[in-house]
């Protein structure tokens, strides 16, 4: 690892009027694929000491394995952009390669950010297709004496995602921060008993939140890549169950005290980026959108391959003690003339409370009248609509409804 006080001190130390620069510049730092992707702000002294030297080196391969073209894309410009912004000159920056296959690595390597470090001279370490390394080398650099500082290379187009296409991943990618609401539908329960082992159902439906069709993909391909979940919180308890092939969900918790239950969807990238087609250069691509979705796109290029995004979903699901039922029916149409009679039933007596009692009339709830009902039967006249379906619930808690 780099010493931060000891390169700025070297910084400070000037060679000889011959030679020029400091001492620093003599150094050359060799960083692995996980230091060279730390945190700039938790590793704030790493990547000052990075800045400091007169060269940095950057294996592109994990152990025997090159980087995957999302890995191009997404770290030689993160690695760049971030020393630039503490002041090394980019001529300094360049990236080692290994293994087989040169043809395939070197054409990442002609491909955006990757291309401007390209130039500066790449390294080789343990090079199992020589011939394939030397061949791209000079197609790419010729056989002419180096020249003193990077040289001029012909790179690949820039891959992106233009608009709308982006905007859509956008609108898709900002769910995390942005959260969306679910239907007290789609649960099978408003509230889950304390202290009581409950199975929770959440019917998400074939497109959960339509997350699939955002983004052009077939519902069928995008969820089996997603390995979606949905998370449970609440008070003493988090559980985590997966989405089934129905967009389906049954979680099992067990809340011990009263109080509010969250809920959130997570989402694996690999079916984001089977949607979004062949790998692209994400920061450049996001960049308009980079507001709205800057804690998910962090990600995306920290981990190319191996990124989630979570969204968090609004409901009104609560922990606590299990409302009374309600149930009702119509005893007599037209009794008297132009009214119907109707009973109201709680299914486990209590405290008296307050009803709504109506009419859906295109999908819409319609209160006719409000009274309080307890354990015991209550009946009430009331002018119904001719063909109308009578509904009734809580004042204060929807209710699974029993339509007459």
């Amino acid at each position: 690892s780099a010493d931060a006080g000891g390169l700025l001190s070297l910084a400070a130390g000037r060679c000889a009027a011959a030679t020029g620069g400091t001492y620093a510049d003599r150094v050359h730092l060799y960083v692995g694929p996980q230091l060279a992707i730390a945190d700039p702000v938790t590793w704030g002294s790493f990547w000052d000491a990075m800045s400091l030297s007169g060269g940095v080196w950057f294996e592109a391969f994990h152990g025997p394995v090159q980087w995957s073209p999302e890995h191009w894309l997404a770290w030689p410009r993160m690695l760049r952009d971030g020393l630039v912004a503490r002041g090394m000159d980019p001529s300094r920056m360049h990236v080692i390669v290994r293994g087989a296959d040169q043809a395939a690595v070197w054409a990442n390597m002609r491909v955006g950010a990757a291309c401007d470090l390209l130039a500066n001279g790449p390294g080789l370490y343990r090079i199992e297709d020589r011939a394939g390394f030397v061949r791209e080398f000079r197609a790419t650099f010729g056989t002419a004496p180096a020249p003193a500082g990077p040289s001029p290379v012909a790179c690949s187009p820039l891959p992106v995602l233009a608009e709308p296409r982006s905007g859509q991943l956008a609108e898709v990618l900002a769910f995390e921060r942005t959260g969306t609401s679910i239907p007290l539908s789609v649960l099978s329960t408003p509230r889950v008993p304390v202290g009581r082992p409950t199975t929770l159902r959440i019917a998400l439906g074939a497109d959960p939140l339509g997350i699939a069709a955002r983004l052009g993909a077939a519902p069928g391909v995008f969820w089996p890549a997603a390995l979606a979940g949905v998370t449970v919180g609440g008070p003493g308890f988090t559980a985590t169950a997966p989405v089934g092939p129905d967009g389906s969900v049954a979680v099992a918790i067990t809340p011990n005290a009263v109080g509010p239950v969250t809920l959130a969807l997570t989402v694996d990238g690999a079916a984001v980026r089977r949607a979004i087609g062949p790998p692209v250069d994400l920061a450049v691509t996001l960049a308009a959108h980079r507001g709205p979705v800057g804690g998910v796109l962090d990600r995306m290029i920290a981990q190319p391959t191996s990124w989630q995004f979570t969204v968090p979903l609004a409901s009104v699901l609560k922990a606590g003690p299990m409302p009374p039922r309600l149930s009702l029916r119509v005893l007599a149409r037209r009794v008297p003339p132009r009214r119907s009679l109707v009973e109201l039933r709680l299914a486990r007596p209590g405290k008296r409370v307050l009803v709504e009692l109506g009419v859906a009339r295109s999908g819409v709830f319609v209160v006719l009248r409000k009274l309080r009902v307890t354990g015991t039967r209550a009946a009430v006249l009331v002018r119904l609509p001719t063909g109308a379906r009578v509904r009734a619930r809580l004042a204060d808690e929807w209710l699974t409804r029993r339509d007459t």
